[in-house]
This record gives structure tokens, sequence and C-alpha cells, in this order.
């Protein structure tokens, strides 16, 4: 992480990272993190936008995954029906 980049973050900004680089080191989510220090997940979400914006932490990779569908299991001729009696 370059030193300059650093030293023009706002104390805010500063103490996001901190708290990011804490719950990564430790294994947790930013929201159990929040959770456990009584901090403001949305302000730890903005500050995490605003730091990747500047280059200081990885763009996020995307929440979604690539599937590919396969066709529906051909259902059985001797279904039963049941009715109520």
């Amino acid at each position: 992480m370059p030193e300059a980049s650093v030293a023009s973050l706002t104390d805010h900004q500063r103490q996001c990272l901190e708290h990011i680089h804490v719950a990564e080191q430790i294994g947790l989510t930013l929201k159990a993190y929040a959770e456990q220090h009584q901090i403001s997940l949305s302000k730890l979400n903005s500050g995490k936008a605003t730091l990747r914006k500047k280059g200081l932490l990885p763009e996020c990779e995307s929440g979604f995954a690539m599937v590919q569908i396969q066709s529906p299991v051909p259902m059985a001729d001797n279904v039963l029906y049941f009715s109520h009696i």
C-alpha cells in the first residue's frame, strides 16, 4: 500500500482501513466485527467503498457465480395422486 496514499486519508478513512484489516486478520466478516465492536456497519461499508475507489483496497468480486442449468429430472409415469376421502 503506497505511503502517500495512506497519508492523504481522513481520520475516518484511516480508522476504517484499520478495522477492515483487523477483521480480515481475525477471520470475521465486517458485520460480525462491527457487532462485536459496536461500530456502524454502514459507516464501515461506506469507508470500504471509498478506500476501494482510492485503490487502497482491492475491488470486490461479484457475488454471483456462473451456473449451468440442467434439464429437470423426468417424472415417473406411475405417479400416485391422493385425494381427500
